[in-house]
């Protein structure tokens, strides 16, 4: 497949079709999002780690020339001539935290073994929607610290989070929203 170079749009697409099949993956943006219980979570967790490299061995060096085999360049988001840094977004606290923190575990037990033989690096968001306490949310981040992106709209207290973890790189999306940028309502 790496000898393959198609130049027809129409045969680009259906290869992207086959290399990516509608198998419950939503690819919005440049990121993969998993919703679902932990269970649910980490079997599509897999599946989208074995994609990653499925492709990168498809594509090889078209990827880190900056050339899509498929059409599926994703500008800004090459790495220093690597393979593509990838996002795999998560949805959390909707199920016990215990059972989460579980799930995040195995997911970066998975991290550590994909890094030591591949070239494709994914790291992850986590997206809190505010339903997390600054203690909680702390606890996510060292669970995961040396595979995350950001967590999104981590806690409604950001002061309260920066006291206790200044160094957690945060996301806002729901408190921007809200009006309540940096835990203050009056700023929009």
């Amino acid at each position: 497949m790496s000898a393959l170079k198609p130049q027809c749009p129409s045969v680009q697409f259906a290869i992207w079709m086959l290399m990516h099949p509608l198998s419950g993956v939503s690819r919005k943006t440049a990121y993969d999002f998993i919703l679902g219980n932990p269970s649910e979570s980490l079997a599509l967790f897999r599946k989208i780690v074995s994609r990653y490299e499925a492709e990168r061995q498809c594509y090889g060096e078209n990827v880190k020339s900056g050339l899509s085999v498929c059409g599926n360049s994703e500008a800004g988001n090459d790495y220093s001539g690597e393979y593509p840094e990838r996002i795999i977004k998560l949805k959390v606290g909707l199920y016990p935290r215990n059972d989460e923190l579980m799930m995040l575990k195995e997911m970066v037990k998975i991290l550590e073994e994909h890094e030591k033989t591949s070239s494709v690096r994914i790291r992850l968001v986590l997206d809190a929607n505010l339903s997390q306490t600054p203690e909680s949310i702390s606890d996510y981040f060292r669970t995961t610290a040396d595979f995350i992106r950001y967590i999104e709209d981590p806690c409604q207290d950001i002061a309260g989070l920066r006291r206790i973890r200044h160094d957690l790189p945060v996301g806002f999306d729901e408190l921007f929203r809200s009006g309540q940028e940096a835990g203050r309502p009056d700023r929009v």
